[in-house]
């Protein structure tokens, strides 16, 4: 059986990925902070996992190498829960504080990748385990982000905010699991396409708070000098 060639989907994961890279280029020039590496490293992880998702939806594979790919992009998705967790407790708690907290979120999101690694060759393309993971870390992570900033009234706390709203609204698709929803000017449109079109807009927005985010640390240092 051959799996892949959905090319919506394909090509917003290639644009996702190419998008952020600008974001990354501009927080590596910035001060190397432990809030600005942080979002490095989940603006990293964001945009290997989509160009990841490219390679998995662009091109067509067998069953044997089609699982095993899976793996690894499984592998880099749940990588990105736990960067979002480890920013997120950073926020919430500081650099030194929530460690036993986080040992235990990453644990977790350790067994659920092993569990859908091994799902991943009896069910086709078992993407259920991640998404409950994503819904009980991932959305919870980047609330926490979010009231963090907004609590400190920071405009990164805000966008993180913001970005929820087209999360939201584009993961009820990933359960919908059915063919062509629309076709805007003569582009057909999956459930899985209009799903990545909704987390572009998110990852943009996460992006202009990563930049805030860093801004300030960066002005916060340089006042403390």
């Amino acid at each position: 059986m051959k799996h892949g060639a959905e090319l919506t989907t394909a090509v917003v994961d290639l644009i996702t990925g190419l998008a952020l890279i600008p974001f990354i280029v501009i927080l590596l020039k910035k001060h190397r902070g432990p809030l600005t590496e942080k979002w490095t490293r989940l603006l990293a992880a964001l945009s290997a996992a989509h160009i990841g998702g490219f390679i998995a939806h662009a091109f067509l594979w067998n069953q044997p190498a089609y699982d095993i790919y899976w793996i690894f992009l499984y592998a880099a998705m749940f990588f990105l829960l736990a960067c979002v967790a480890d920013l997120a407790f950073f926020k919430a708690t500081g650099e030194k504080k929530g460690s036993a907290a986080k040992t235990a979120v990453f644990i977790l999101l350790a067994t659920m990748f092993v569990a859908t690694a091994v799902s991943n060759f009896f069910i086709e393309k078992d993407i259920l385990i991640f998404l409950v993971a994503a819904a009980l870390v991932g959305l919870p992570s980047l609330a926490v982000i979010g009231w963090s900033g907004a609590r400190s009234r920071t405009r990164g706390g805000v966008l993180v905010l913001v970005s929820l709203v087209p999360v939201i609204i584009g993961l009820p698709f990933m359960f919908l699991q059915t063919g062509e929803l629309m076709k805007p000017f003569g582009i057909p449109f999956d459930h899985n396409g209009i799903c990545h079109i909704c987390l572009l807009i998110s990852l943009v927005i996460i992006g202009f708070a990563a930049l805030s985010d860093a801004d300030a640390e960066e002005k916060a240092v340089a006042l403390n000098r």
